[in-house]
């Protein structure tokens, strides 16, 4: 059983040769067709390797749907090959990366998989959630320890406090491509607090219960930024209530980030 990789060459394959050393290091077998094809014809390997896979990884950079429109097209043909065989398909999203309006039919349904947006910059966090995703068995498990969960939780909260800072700052200069940019870098590390949480939920309780205090302030705080953002006229009465409560919530996130990285 195995991990079937599939990426576009152009704007992917640096991303998804490293996705299949990780995996590859962790004991994973993985398909990754610049290494593993074989002489013989290009489609029936590709066809063999989907159908002995478990795990459909579909890495996917901007604007790398757009040609699916095409009958022909290798990423629509393995998406539609995945679907028809029921793979377990694991959509993973690099930074600025939207699914069009419109997919050609028969591979429309890959939009409501589950995806993971990964950082660039805690690659290997973002790999060990990414297993978390996978039905295949790697031959040897790692043995996690409380130093570990440790170690790899605090990598995540020194960026995460980054990124509120570059939030915060933008949002008091008025800049706001900066801290929309900054914004869903904070939910994608959000994302990998949630994931400590449920992973050291046995091994360290202690790290397990500052991360989802972090996710459940985030959620506090997520609401009311939505309402101001929505918001027709931010000058309004309402809209800047609704500001004001955000940076409540805001500052009580940080000061937790904080807390956290001290102990």
């Amino acid at each position: 059983m195995s991990v079937f990789i599939s990426y576009r060459r152009f704007g992917s394959v640096d991303f998804a040769g490293r996705v299949a050393d990780y995996l590859r290091n962790k004991n994973f077998n993985v398909f990754f067709d610049i290494e593993d094809m074989r002489c013989g014809k290009f489609n029936e390997q590709i066809y063999t390797h989907i159908q002995k896979c478990e795990d459909f990884l579909l890495i996917l950079p901007p604007n790398s749907m757009d040609r699916c429109v095409n009958e022909y097209d290798w990423v629509r043909l393995e998406i539609k090959e995945a679907l028809r065989l029921k793979k377990n398909i694991i959509p993973m999203f690099l930074n600025g990366f939207k699914f069009p309006e419109n997919l050609p039919a028969d591979i429309d349904n890959v939009r409501y998989f589950q995806a993971l947006i990964p950082s660039r910059e805690l690659f290997s966090v973002s790999m060990e959630h990414l297993i978390t995703f996978l039905i295949s068995k790697n031959d040897k498990k790692d043995v996690v320890g409380v130093s570990h969960a440790a170690e790899e939780y605090k990598a995540i909260l020194n960026e995460l406090y980054r990124i509120t800072i570059e939030y915060r700052n933008a949002l008091r200069r008025g800049e706001q491509k900066k801290y929309d940019v900054a914004l869903k870098s904070l939910a994608s590390l959000m994302q990998n607090v949630f994931h400590i949480a449920e992973r050291y939920s046995l091994e360290d309780r202690q790290v397990s219960e500052s991360a989802m205090n972090i996710v459940n302030q985030y959620n506090l705080f997520v609401p009311w930024y939505n309402k101001f953002s929505n918001s027709p006229n931010r000058m309004q009465s309402d809209a800047q209530e609704f500001a004001l409560r955000a940076e409540e919530e805001f500052k009580k996130l940080v000061n937790m980030i904080v807390d956290s990285l001290q102990n």
